[in-house]
């Protein structure tokens, strides 16, 4: 604050003309500029490019009584991922790596046209951090190429699980489980809490080699919202997963071909960034 508006300041002295209204016109600015920062620093998200431009500084990433997982998936080819996440795969011919030179940094799952079952996918290799019970919201945002060209056995999970030890690991009747299911243009979604099943077909069509966000909020286990670039997917009913209230749980990004002999075709998802956020 400017020295001179520590001083004593009344109206008589504006009336009589020793302060003119326009010479506080710096100070007023400071304060309201020192609200705005503190407003944007408690309500707003905080992301990658603003602190980039310096328009808010590292300080203001604390969250009180918030616990967050993110990554970015900033890697050179070849490089292994950072802990929590661990990559793992069926075989020799699928891909699990960063890709080079990629634009604010990305991780690939990929299956290629080889007729056989093949699976890759990204969790936290069976650390379970997240807590159902401390409303997680879980985001991905990531794109598919070559969805439109997937079979009848080939699918893409993204969402959450308990154990899922290997990527070859069945997806079918796992408990405390929710996720979007991508197959080919369509998504579906799914939900078990070891007593209830939910589930049904979305109403977007996943449109191929697009950036895609999916988030799930379970701030409120008996109603599970789910969502594609913000828009909520709940044509199909109600996702209650109450039976699944304090269980563990972590992310997981899979591409899963459980059979052969369909015509297999090569196609790679890319995810951009993973951010889990829960109450402590």
């Amino acid at each position: 604050m400017p020295e001179w508006f520590d001083n004593k300041v009344s109206g008589g002295d504006i009336a009589d003309g020793s302060i003119e209204v326009k010479d506080l016109e710096p100070a007023l600015q400071e304060i309201v500029g020192a609200l705005v920062v503190e407003q944007s620093v408690d309500q707003n998200p905080i992301d990658g490019d603003h602190m980039a431009e310096g328009a808010i500084t590292p300080r203001a990433i604390d969250r009180p009584g918030q616990s967050e997982i993110y990554e970015d998936f900033y890697g050179d080819a070849g490089a292994t991922l950072p802990i929590p996440w661990v990559a793992n795969k069926t075989g020799a011919n699928e891909t699990t790596d960063y890709v080079a030179d990629a634009k604010g940094g990305q991780y690939q799952l990929a299956l290629d046209g080889t007729n056989e079952a093949q699976a890759a996918q990204i969790t936290c290799g069976d650390n379970l951090l997240i807590d159902l019970s401390s409303k997680p919201v879980f985001e991905f945002r990531l794109r598919i190429d070559g969805n439109a060209d997937m079979t009848s056995v080939e699918f893409a999970y993204i969402g959450f699980v308990a154990n899922h030890t290997n990527a070859e690991d069945v997806f079918d009747n796992i408990d405390d489980s929710c996720w979007f299911i991508v197959i080919g243009t369509d998504v579906e979604i799914e939900s078990d809490d070891g007593t209830t099943d939910n589930g049904g077909t979305s109403s977007i069509i996943f449109v191929d080699d697009t950036w895609t966000r999916f988030r799930i909020d379970c701030t409120d286990l008996a109603n599970i919202g789910m969502y594609v670039d913000d828009v909520e997917q709940d044509a199909f009913g109600v996702l209650d997963m109450s039976g699944s209230a304090g269980a563990l749980v972590q992310p997981i990004v899979a591409l899963y071909r459980f059979d052969a002999g369909q015509a297999e075709v090569g196609f790679q998802l890319e995810i951009d960034d993973i951010r889990i956020t829960q109450k402590r």
